[in-house]
This record gives C-alpha cells, structure tokens and sequence, in this order.
C-alpha cells in the first residue's frame, strides 16, 4: 500500500491525485462523522400495524416452584419490550380455571401486577383458557395474538385426553376464524407436536428448558412480529435481545456506506471538472487517461 502511494506521488498527475485523496476523504469523513449524522437524521423506522395481544400462562398444578417463577420472570421482559403507547395487552393464568389477571390495557403496572399474582393450581383446563383468550380480544379492532405458555397437556385427572385434545384444538380453530395468531411456547411434558396442530404451524411453537424461557419468550415474539409484517422493515433485524435494531446496530460499517454516497457525488464532480479542464490542456480525455494509466503502471 505506501508503495502504491509513493508512485502516485511521484506521477505529479493532479487529476488523478485529486480522485483517489478525494475518494479516500469521503471514506473517512464517513467513518468519523456518519454515526453522528446518523444520531443527529435518524431513518423512519417502519412500524408494525398496533397489536393485542393475550399472555396465556399455565398455572396448573404442575407449574409449582420454579416453573411459575422462571415464566412470570420471562413474560415481565417480554412485557417490557413491547410498544405499550400503541398495544393493547391482557394477562390470563389456566389451571383447573381461568384467571384474568387483566382484561386488554396499555397500562403497565395493571399488566406487570397482573403477572405477578397469578397463582398455581389444578388441572390444564387449555380450551377454556383459548376460549377466554379469544373473548376478550373480541373488543379490540387492533391485530390479535395470544401467546400461550404451557408445561402439559390439556386436560386434568381423569379426563379423557382425546377428548380434551379435541376440544382445545377446536377453541383454536375458532380464534383462526377470528384471526387470531396464535403462537406456543413449551417446556416439561408438553407436546409439542399437539401445540404444532393449534396453532396450525410448527415453527410457532418453541420448546424452552428450565432458564431458557426468556429466550423462548423473545423467539415467540419475533414470530409474532413476522406475522404482522414488522421483520420487513429494510435494514432492520432482531437481535438477541429479541428487540427490533439496526443490522449491527453500534457499529458504523454497515451504514457508513450511505454517507459515502452521500458526499461521493460532489468529489466525483470535482474530479470530473478538474480532469475535463485537464485534459483540454493536453489534447483530450483518451489521451490523458492513457497517459494517467501508463504512467502508474510504469513508475
């Protein structure tokens, strides 16, 4: 590279001088002074069309411990990362029934308390859960999701599985008429090949180990987003934090690219004016690019 420079240096061509100093100035001027651009002009971030959202958690007998404590901590954060200026939240718990911890709100205490108090116990009552989840988005006009945690399958002592097989996957096919995106994460006994036929799709159920239910959180929530178009805001991805940002956001070399075209123009102008009044001098542009070539190459 510096014997790269030293021969340009030695041609004492200015034209071409003057194109590559100048290139090279519009690169650094981006590196330096684009992320402060950027901050100072930030992009319209596309935005996802307002959602309702249902947080259906399993409180059944099963969920005792940890199970509940690790869950409630996952939907906490999932709760903080959402947009509550513009979505609507609701909070249920099923075991043996259902608890409406709170009807749809933007207010997020209501939301964060209504987490917090949900209380194990029971059996895995899903359909009247899905069912619950269904009527209460039946007030809203905004996009509909139920997000539904669960550690079994539905049903309680003694029933008859099938039965209650039958039954949840009829309360979901009733939330799709609705449309209703339903989407489930799993752990302990779940199967999840039964919550893939409820919500109509594998990919949208994510199966989570103890202390991974956060990310399994993040996960359905992606999903969800992908759903109502949010992921197809160019230039846009999620990390892993599982929050909308900028492709390595932090880091200028994926947008100091858009500077550089910025203040490329005005240089390649320069150069341009400078080469054509140049070349005027020394008997036109093939000439001197020849002259310009040869002479680099032969230094």
């Amino acid at each position: 590279m510096n014997k790269f420079f030293l021969r340009l240096r030695r041609l004492n061509n200015k034209p071409l001088l003057f194109g590559v100093y100048g290139a090279m100035g519009c690169l650094i001027f981006s590196l330096l002074l684009g992320e402060l651009l950027f901050y100072l002009f930030p992009p319209n971030i596309p935005q996802s069309p307002p959602q309702a959202l249902v947080i259906l958690i399993d409180t059944s007998g099963s969920m005792d411990g940890s199970k509940l404590a690790e869950v409630k901590v996952a939907a906490k954060n999932f709760i903080d990362r959402q947009n509550l200026v513009e979505n609507e939240i609701a909070v249920l718990g099923f075991g043996s029934d259902v608890q409406i911890g709170t009807s749809l709100t933007k207010n997020l205490n209501a939301i964060e308390g209504a987490i917090a108090n949900l209380e194990d116990g029971g059996g895995t009552m899903m359909d009247l859960a899905i069912v619950a989840a269904t009527e209460q988005l039946q007030s809203t006009d905004l996009n509909k999701n139920i997000l539904l945690f669960t550690d079994g399958e539905p049903g309680y002592s003694g029933a008859n599985l099938d039965e209650e097989i039958e039954k949840t996957l009829m309360a979901g096919e009733e939330a799709r008429r609705q449309q209703i995106n339903l989407v489930a994460v799993a752990t302990g006994d779940a199967d999840t090949n039964f919550l893939g036929q409820l919500t109509q799709d594998p990919n949208l159920v994510f199966y989570a180990r103890s202390g991974e239910f956060d990310q399994a959180f993040q996960a359905a929530e992606m999903a969800l987003n992908s759903m109502v178009g949010q992921e197809t805001a160019v230039g846009y991805s999620y990390d892993h934090n599982g929050s909308l940002g900028r492709i390595f956001d932090g880091g200028c070399f994926p947008r100091f690219d858009h500077w550089a075209k910025l203040f490329s123009p005005p240089s390649f102008a320069l150069t341009q004016r400078i080469n054509f009044e140049h070349c005027r001098r020394i008997g036109g542009w093939h000439h001197s690019w020849s002259r310009c070539s040869n002479s680099l190459c032969n230094a």
